[in-house]
């Protein structure tokens, strides 16, 4: 797998020979790299593909460093799953709580349903701000468990519950006959 990868990465990068001129400076890049993807995490095809695409779109002549790699690889693979960066889900939140008729989907419903939207109503920005970034981390050890997003709860009209008059109570009994008391 790496040595497929190291052929992508000089294929895609043209100034390769001036980071590893010598075979001995390949071999010790192709180390660095595969230790790099392990501690990040970065091990499956998908994620090395997501890695591969942004390499292309950056337009850089040289090699990126491994991290750098993984970095976009994780980011990709993000954007691909609509989870949004921290800023863009702060600033959908700030959107939702100005006006709570904004419907959220996937990512961002999820992010919601862990938050507490009447106590962030009141909140400060700062408060705010730490509230959806401890709930984005949450949002993303989600995305990699691979479970799925909790989704809003449609109810159709025809399965909701009848809305029956409640008995009147005896209080309310009470408060009836004062009040035709008062009238009459």
């Amino acid at each position: 797998m790496i040595n497929w990868l190291w052929g992508q990465v000089i294929a895609i990068f043209p100034k390769w020979r001036e980071l590893y001129p010598a075979p001995d400076d390949i071999e010790a890049g192709k180390c660095m790299w595969l230790e790099t993807l392990v501690q990040q995490g970065v091990t499956s095809d998908v994620l090395i593909k997501f890695g591969l695409m942004a390499c292309r779109a950056s337009g850089y002549v040289r090699p990126v460093s491994p991290g750098q790699f993984c970095v976009w690889a994780w980011e990709w693979a993000m954007r691909d799953a609509r989870i949004p960066t921290l800023e863009d889900a702060a600033r959908m939140i700030n959107r939702k709580l100005a006006s709570p008729s904004l419907k959220l989907d996937g990512a961002m419903y999820h992010l919601w349903s862990i938050l507490d939207g009447h106590a962030l109503r009141s909140a400060n920005y700062k408060a705010v701000r730490d509230a959806v970034e401890t709930a984005h981390a949450e949002v993303i050890r989600h995305w990699l468990s691979g479970a799925p997003w909790n989704e809003p709860v449609n109810v159709e009209p025809e399965q909701a519950l009848p809305h029956l008059p409640t008995e009147p109570t005896r209080a309310s009994r009470n408060m009836q006959s004062i009040l035709a008391q008062l009238r009459a």
